[in-house]
């Protein structure tokens, strides 16, 4: 059945990729047939005339600008043969632009006071010209309000469909990205939804923070594909969607880390991580507002992936260092090592390089890890939970040889032999007797037909009847002390009276003066213990752990108390022994909410 899942959503992320790429060559189809032979607008950078407060030049434009003042002129005289679908298509820094023809504004835009302003480094202008503007000069007048660094650059001049074709092929990448990010954190929050549902699974928060953490990366990159060369306005609710799934893309991997931590000095870095980025994106949120350009932080956001991945390699290498080296941890080591050199060589190239924007490398990088740490985690849920089943079924066994062993002969042959000389002896005892031996067997055998977990106190008083009946045999060399601080919980039924019985058959009464049996509850924040304590001769814990076989069926009880508990209560079992005595403890997880 998981199978079959994940071949559906993977045919549903190929099909959409396939239908992306289909609208695209639809698209194309409408294309002239002379604009078919070439995808690639005319070129018109060239022969441009820059006129600033200092200076006046001729240029090819593709650069930044670094001009006194705030304001820039280019002038350029357009060809003598326009079509009437021609435009003039350019990236230019978001800032306030007018297009005039002989004076006469065409074109206006003004980004400057618009969140998308400080969230990308450019956009695409489009100016629609007419065949009555050939031969004339076209002035492009540029503005903005501080001292800034102005781009423009790839300039074309050729038929509208053909230009807005270009922009969308150049950034197909970032929308295939996007689209496949998306599918895939869809399915990794399916994932953990279907495992947190499951009978044999237990909810893994690693899953939930990767699968969000690549939905914003899908996110960041759909914005990046509209705003930078699709949209040249876009609303600022939209902007905020794009910019927040960006700042917070380390808060959301500092959890994973927090989740995959593998030991406390990690989980104490990942917290204060996390304070500091919540710290950090508050205050870029609050400047934003304010009207500070969000991509100056662009480079102290490289720099925090930078730490964030540091802090995760350091993980990586604590898991390979406690459970060994195998192929899967070393391909995460790597892929580690590969985003810390791709962030480093983004913020190099990003510092130098004002218009490039969180990169396509950056978020494959990222996505890789992501995508190969996502895998390891289902691969380690789905052996849990096969291993749970076999522990299921090994239980169903038990139950069974249980019930067998539940009967032993000996000892109600030695119940009934104690009945008969308490007959003679004293008639209201054997009695007495009688009714406990009856409780017993009726608790005994209701006990077997139960799955769910009993309270405490059921358990406790079928253990005292068990005890009563062999204190008729043993008499003073059986001494039995209760200390019960929690009575108020749920235990899987037959936990407690095997682990009793096992101290008093191989415990005191191998001893001749026999001995104490002391049976406390209590708890912590955590957790609820019952131990049995015997001051016997002892035995080897470890090896009737590891073998239920071992000492043939002398500690059968031990081991199968062991396991339903494990499936059952989600608890453990615990055994130290000495030759002065053994100490037994039952482990059972508070029950949360």
């Amino acid at each position: 059945m998981e199978t079959k899942r994940r071949n559906k959503f993977l045919t549903i992320l190929l099909t959409a990729i396939a239908v992306s790429l289909l609208l695209i060559c639809s698209y194309a189809n409408l294309l002239p047939q002379e604009q078919l032979t070439r995808m690639t607008p005319y070129s018109f950078t060239d022969d441009w005339m820059l006129s600033s407060q200092e200076e006046t030049r001729m240029v090819a434009l593709g650069e930044d600008f670094h001009v006194q003042g705030n304001t820039l002129h280019l002038l350029r005289r357009l060809p003598g043969f326009l079509n009437a679908d021609d435009v003039l298509m350019f990236r230019t820094s978001l800032i306030a632009l007018s297009a005039k023809i002989d004076g006469k504004e065409i074109y206006h835009y003004d980004g400057t006071g618009t969140l998308q302003s400080l969230t990308m480094p450019y956009s695409w202008q489009y100016v629609d010209l007419s065949p009555a503007d050939a031969g004339k000069v076209l002035t492009l007048d540029l503005s903005w309000k501080d001292n800034t660094v102005v781009y423009i650059g790839d300039l074309y001049l050729d038929s509208g469909i053909a230009c807005q074709l270009y922009s969308i092929l150049k950034e197909l990448p970032f929308f295939l990205l996007s689209v496949s990010n998306l599918f895939y954190g869809g399915y990794l929050l399916l994932n953990f939804n279907l495992f947190k549902n499951r009978r044999y699974y237990r909810a893994d928060y690693r899953l939930l923070t990767l699968g969000m953490a690549a939905i914003q990366l899908g996110i960041w990159d759909f914005y990046q594909g509209l705003s930078g060369r699709v949209l040249v306005a876009m609303p600022d609710w939209l902007s905020w969607v794009g910019l927040s799934a960006l700042w917070l893309l380390p808060v959301t991997l500092v959890c994973y880390l927090n989740e995959a931590a593998e030991n406390r000095s990690i989980v104490r870095t990942a917290r204060l991580l996390f304070v500091y980025y919540i710290a950090f994106y508050a205050a870029v949120f609050i400047a934003t507002l304010t009207g500070v350009p969000a991509m100056s932080c662009m480079i102290l956001q490289h720099l925090n992936m930078i730490v964030l991945f540091v802090c995760i390699m350091r993980n990586q290498y604590a898991q390979i260092v406690s459970n060994g080296v195998s192929s899967g941890r070393l391909t995460s080591f790597a892929l580690v090592v590969v985003n810390l050199m791709v962030f480093a060589a983004d913020f190099v190239i990003y510092h130098y390089h004002t218009p490039l924007r969180f990169g396509l490398l950056s978020t494959m990088a990222c996505m890789g890890y992501i995508y190969h740490a996502s895998m390891l985690i289902n691969g380690e849920l789905h052996a849990k939970a096969a291993e749970a089943v076999e522990l299921q079924i090994s239980a169903e066994q038990q139950k069974a040889a249980m019930m067998l062993s539940q009967i032993r002969p000996h000892f109600i042959y030695n119940v009934l032999n104690t009945i008969r000389c308490l007959c003679v002896i004293d008639a209201a005892q054997a009695e007495t007797a009688i009714v406990d031996f009856s409780e017993y067997l009726r608790s005994d055998m209701n006990f077997l037909e139960k799955q769910e977990l009993i309270p405490f106190s059921e358990e406790a008083a079928h253990t005292r009847n068990y005890l009563k009946l062999e204190s008729m045999r043993f008499g003073k060399r059986l001494r039995v002390r209760w200390v019960l601080e929690e009575e108020d919980f749920l235990i899987p039924p037959l936990s407690l009276q095997p682990i009793v019985e096992n101290a008093v058959r191989y415990g005191v009464t191998k001893k001749t003066a026999g001995g104490e049996i002391q049976i406390h509850s209590f708890g912590d924040t955590k957790n609820i213990y019952v131990t049995v304590r015997d001051d016997g001769n002892g035995f080897d814990a470890r090896r009737v752990l590891e073998d239920p076989a071992f000492d043939g069926e002398l500690h059968i009880g031990i081991h199968n108390v062991r396991t339903r508990l494990q499936i059952n209560a989600s608890g453990d079992l615990q055994i130290k022994s000495t030759p002065t005595g053994t100490l037994v403890t039952l482990i059972l997880p508070r029950k949360r909410g």
